[in-house]
């Protein structure tokens, strides 16, 4: 039964999406990836110490993603160098694919014991497979950092609750270790799976009082730790390669905007831009700058407000479908993390 959902789940994400193949280097894949030289001929160490934007003079480094790098080197090591891009975007869709799949498999996990369990499992896996916010990651090269992400939080997620539910060695011990590193390969990939322990706080929050069987206190004390040592290795990396452990954003584009301005334009963008995408997800976006939106002047304007009103929503349904156990709760969790 599983096969078919899964044939089925392939066959249309490859429908989709399977036209990426003959796009070119476009935006920021011709700096990050054509024009860089770790990914032309750099070995493990200069990436794990180089930068997002390593190839672009001038630019502050502030953003510290190796795990892409290193996907795009061993792409461009199978091409014999030749930086052709249609081997960048077969490998950006593969890893899109292999991200779906991940999905249908977690969400399996989270609604076992439920009666269609594997048909609603295929359609979260492909309403995100497809959806307009996800499919502009696979149409750009650079959005594979956001896929990288996207799968190993995902994998996290999914060996998180099966350790939960005392499946594998150990009564589940053996797939709860395997969630921090899983999630750390996730960190290596974009900075803002930093807030995803969160998510399995809350998941644990939820599922302790009904686990009857699965990993004992010292196994979810020792999983914690992991995590810590985790964030501590991406924190030291990240250090030594930017040369700072903090973003700094007093050079570079966003110099000339306030911390204030900064959270007020995110919060516009969701209302204005991403909101109706997610509603009507039947066109791309268009490449979002602090060029395009203006910072917006004052908290209570209508964007700032409705995006607002989004995050706060989106959050309440996650906690309501959680702690009331309804099926609700792994789509609307997949809602937020598509934001």
């Amino acid at each position: 039964m599983a096969r078919g959902w899964i044939i089925a789940l392939v066959i249309v994400l490859l429908a989709v999406c399977g036209t990426v193949v003959e796009g070119d280097f476009v935006l920021d894949a011709q700096r990050v990836v054509e024009h860089n030289p770790l990914v032309r001929e750099g070995g493990i160490s200069d990436i794990l110490s180089g930068h997002w934007w390593q190839a672009e003079s001038g630019v502050s480094a502030t953003l510290y993603r190796p795990l892409p790098i290193m996907w795009f080197r061993l792409l461009s090591a199978l091409d014999g160098g030749t930086m052709e891009p249609r081997i960048f975007h077969v490998g950006t869709l593969l890893l899109h694919l292999l991200s779906a799949l991940v999905r249908y498999g977690l969400v399996v996990t989270l609604l076992q014991g439920k009666k269609h369990r594997h048909a609603l499992a295929f359609l979260v896996a492909l309403t995100t497979g497809v959806h307009a916010l996800s499919v502009e990651s696979v149409a750009g090269i650079v959005g594979t950092a956001d896929i990288l992400a996207s799968l190993m939080m995902t994998l996290s997620w999914w060996a998180f609750v099966t350790g939960l539910t005392g499946k594998g060695p150990q009564d589940g011990a053996l797939f709860l270790f395997l969630a921090a590193p899983c999630w750390l390969l996730a960190l290596l990939s974009k900075e803002s799976s930093i807030f995803f322990p969160l998510v399995l706080g809350v998941q644990y929050l939820v599922w302790r009082a009904g686990l009857h069987k699965g990993p004992r206190m010292p196994a979810m004390v020792f999983s914690a730790l992991l995590f810590c040592a985790g964030a501590a290795v991406w924190w030291v990396l990240r250090a030594g390669a930017l040369g700072q452990a903090s973003v700094d954003f007093s050079s570079g584009p966003y110099a000339e905007f306030s911390a204030a301005q900064r959270l007020l334009s995110a919060l516009a963008t969701l209302g204005s831009w991403y909101l109706p995408s997610f509603i009507w997800p039947f066109d791309l976006m268009p490449n979002l700058t602090h060029q395009d939106i203006a910072p917006p002047q004052s908290f209570w304007e209508p964007a700032v407000l409705l995006g607002l009103l989004t995050l706060i929503l989106l959050g309440a349904g996650i906690l309501h479908g959680m702690f009331t156990r309804r099926m609700s709760a792994a789509l609307w969790t997949f809602a937020l993390m598509t934001y």
